[in-house]
């Protein structure tokens, strides 16, 4: 009977601890969920703000050097490549200048590219010059530090306004109203937290 008694207790105890227990490593989990998603708001909100000052550094850059513009007499050839679906098309576009001299076509990361590659001193910063392909408002990369998959600087490639699901792109959907965008967004083949700022052409017209 004592045997039968303390075995009694003993479950009657380990039936409570467990439900105590059931009880912790939730909210346990729910504590460390929630110190994880105030981690990453915190890393997020410091890589915006680091994102800012580099597009603003640039864009001040940008300026002093007198703006960009394009040579209508002078035209550039592209092969076009959609960042996200990879579909490949030709196009001619007026050549693009910073300051009065011609960005370069340059594809090779060993060789300086002037802009684009003032970012550099922060690891895992990058920087692209866009230039506007049509009238819906496609974005090519024209000057870029960001790799391909082959380690070359991913010009060329654009950023199309339609999503593969057809839904507008946030990014230009934002840039094409002449308004600025920061937060997360695609580029070439990752994810960046990343900000856009739209230049205008002599017209006023959002030109890259």
């Amino acid at each position: 009977t004592v045997c039968g008694v303390l075995w009694l207790q003993g479950s009657r105890l380990a039936t409570r601890s467990a439900e105590q227990v059931n009880h912790l490593v939730p909210e346990s989990l729910d504590d460390r969920l929630r110190q994880s998603i105030a981690l990453a708001d915190a890393l997020r909100s410091e890589l915006e703000l680091e994102t800012r000052s580099l597009l603003a550094r640039l864009t001040a850059d940008v300026a002093r050097a007198g703006g960009i513009g394009t040579v209508a007499s002078a035209v550039a050839d592209w092969e076009s490549t959609n960042q996200f679906n990879q579909g490949k098309s030709r196009i001619s576009l007026p050549t693009l200048v910073v300051g009065g001299v011609n960005l370069p076509a340059q594809s090779d990361p060993a060789v300086p590219v002037p802009f684009v590659d003032d970012v550099l001193h922060r690891p895992g910063a990058t920087a692209t010059i866009f230039q506007r392909m049509n009238e819906s408002g496609d974005m090519l990369r024209v000057a870029s530090s960001v790799r391909n998959a082959q380690g070359r600087r991913a010009i060329g490639t654009y950023i199309p306004t339609a999503m593969p699901d057809g839904k507008p792109n946030p990014v230009l959907a934002t840039v094409l109203k002449g308004e600025r965008f920061v937060g997360r967004a695609f580029v070439v083949n990752q994810w960046y937290v990343a900000a856009y700022q739209p230049f205008r052409d002599a017209a006023g017209k959002v030109a890259g």
